[in-house]
Order: C-alpha cells, then sequence, then structure tokens
C-alpha cells in the first residue's frame, strides 16, 4: 500500500481570499475535480473572532484539510491520499495557483 500525504504552508496569500467559506469551499471543489479525486463529504466551519475557515473534503481516497489564518495571509494545507501521486500535486497545484501564496513550504511524505 502506498500512501502519500502532502504538507504545505503557504504564506502571504490575499484576506479576501482566505476568509470566507464560499472561497474556500469552491477552491477545494475544484480542485477535487481537476485532480480527479472522489470527493464523499465536505465539512466547514467559519471562524468569526479571529476570522478565518476550516475546511475538509473527504475523499475515497482520503482528505484534503485546510485551515486559514486571514489576518496573517496563512494557509495550512495538508493532503492525504493513497490514489495516485500525481492527483494529490495536481489538486495541490490548483489550490496554490488559486491562493497565490508569495511563499511556501512543502513536504511530501510517503507513508504505509
Amino acid at each position: 500500500m502506498k500512501l502519500v500525504h502532502l504538507l504545505a504552508d503557504f504564506s502571504g496569500c490575499k484576506r479576501s481570499e482566505i476568509e470566507k467559506v464560499s472561497s474556500i469551499r469552491s477552491i477545494l471543489k475544484e480542485a477535487v475535480q481537476a485532480s480527479n479525486l472522489k470527493e464523499v463529504r465536505q465539512v466547514f466551519h467559519q471562524f468569526r473572532n479571529p476570522l478565518g475557515v476550516t475546511g475538509l473534503v473527504l475523499l475515497t481516497s482520503s482528505h484534503i484539510a485546510l485551515h486559514t489564518w486571514p489576518e496573517k495571509g496563512y494557509v495550512a494545507l495538508d493532503i492525504f491520499s493513497c490514489d495516485k501521486k500525481k492527483k494529490v500535486f495536481k489538486a495541490f497545484e490548483v489550490i496554490r495557483s488559486e491562493l497565490k501564496p508569495t511563499k511556501i513550504r512543502v513536504d511530501c511524505l510517503d507513508r504505509g
């Protein structure tokens, strides 16, 4: 069994792009569709004070989770999958492209 776990820190994201559930939901939906991953369910929560979003898309192959701190322009991304590595990286690229961070840190672990 081969599992891929991608962890990314995005800094320098625009506050307006990461402060609302509607934006994050749209970005994660696009990432799932573009990477041909299969969604099972999604859960999002809008924080009010401080402002931010937590989102989880449960996949047949595991999950994509994203947490935002708009006041810092920071996003923490977690993609875990037993699907093909190229699908994980495609989802990552869609999210990166949409959020346009000025600084990125990525760790990718082969698990299992």
